[in-house]
């Protein structure tokens, strides 16, 4: 294999595949990036895989003599790293332990690699359905409900987003038993059939990372256990959990008894500062009377303080929309923080349900609904 390429397209290319490089493993070989050029006409392709999934990205490279070879990957990073700008020559000498030569600058450094033969590959599926997707949507989706998703390995399908397609329809759910997460928009083409499918959490959150500068509609290709994301120059292929999920739709409240309509960027700065003195004895909690009168008298705001900090801390008062009873409900601020800080409409509104336990539907227009368990109150009085 000899191949010359730009230094800054190369290190670009191995950042996004690196982030299906696998760093614990008793394959020492899914440390390595595959480097593959099947044929002179065909660009560059750099693939990481760490068994979950893998991630490829093809790079504008001159092939004079195709070949595959795979290469320890955060040595050649830091190598690259050191080297002067501009074109870089690789190359690989075959023998029973592949040597991978970097020249650049008038210097030529030798790295120990490992034959493609030994570098393992997921198969893509072979009769999948597909749908478009425009990436805008998809990744503000994903925004909105991978958060939610639970890292509890003793909970498996509930690392995993929900995903749901229906005509034009495109659904994303994540829940860790604490909230939930739901968002809902159109695809660019509809779906021959009905899907619902595990998409694993992981994955998903660097297919966001990488998905970033996307412009046309991201291909998605979906059968039995095998997913693929393809990308302009980029395609990520995985496997999908065989788990049930849970009926989720259960738990989204509806009805309510007092309803808010709060500024967004208000709301979420007081959460923010009130973290700040929350404590975990607390259940890192935050206190929120809703729907009390002003102290100006003149229209209701919406009380915020930190639970069990004593002294410290402040209240905030934030002028709010109410309809229905006052109630005072409590909820671990970090939680609070999460789901405001992904919302974008310059308002929020929050739905309570007849007591404090009730769980809260917190939305926003148009597509996306959360819903937050509360924390016990009743803990919480008898420790303070």
């Amino acid at each position: 294999m000899e191949i010359t390429c730009e230094k800054g397209k190369l290190e670009a290319g191995l950042k996004t595949v690196a982030r299906a490089c696998s760093r614990s493993t008793s394959l020492p070989v899914l440390e390595n990036v595959l480097f593959s050029a099947p044929d002179t006409d065909e660009d560059l392709e750099l693939r990481c895989n760490n068994l979950s999934f893998q991630i490829s990205v093809w790079i504008d490279a001159e092939v004079l003599e195709p070949g595959a070879v795979t290469v320890p990957l955060r040595i050649l990073r830091k190598l690259l790293k050191s080297l002067p700008k501009g074109r870089v020559e690789l190359s690989c000498v075959d023998s029973k332990v592949p040597q991978f030569l970097v020249n650049a600058g008038g210097t030529t450094y030798n790295l120990v690699g490992v034959a493609s033969s030994q570098f393992p590959n997921l198969k893509p599926p072979s009769d999948p359905i597909g749908f478009l997707v425009d990436p805008g949507a998809l990744l503000s989706g994903l925004s909105r409900t991978l958060f939610a998703a639970s890292d509890d390995e003793a909970r498996p399908a509930l690392m995993s987003v929900l995903t749901k397609v229906e005509n034009d329809q495109l659904t994303l759910a994540a829940a860790d038993g604490f909230r939930l997460s739901e968002y809902t928009t159109s695809l660019v083409t509809e779906s021959d059939e009905p899907i619902e499918v595990l998409l694993p959490a992981r994955a998903l959150k660097e297919l966001v990372r990488i998905g970033k500068r996307q412009k046309d509609p991201v291909v998605v290709l979906l059968e039995q256990n095998r997913f693929v994301f393809q990308l302009t120059d980029v395609v990520m292929l995985g496997t999908m959990a065989g788990w049930n999920y849970p009926d989720y739709q259960q738990i989204i409240p509806k009805h309510h008894v007092t309803s808010v309509d709060v500024d967004t960027a208000r709301l979420l700065a007081a959460c923010k500062a009130a973290a700040v003195f929350t404590q975990e004895d607390y259940a890192d909690a935050v206190v929120l009377h809703v729907g009390a009168p002003s102290d100006s008298g003149e229209g209701q705001v919406l009380v915020l303080s930190p639970c069990g900090a004593g002294s410290e801390g402040g209240v905030c008062e934030i002028p709010a929309e109410v309809v229905g009873p006052e109630i005072e409900i409590y909820f671990n601020v970090e939680y609070l923080v999460d789901v405001l800080s992904v919302i974008e409409s310059p308002t929020v509104s929050l739905d309570f349900g007849i007591t404090d336990s009730a769980p809260v539907l917190i939305r926003e227009s148009p597509g996306f609904l959360h819903v937050l368990m509360p924390v016990d109150s009743t803990c919480l009085k008898r420790k303070a």
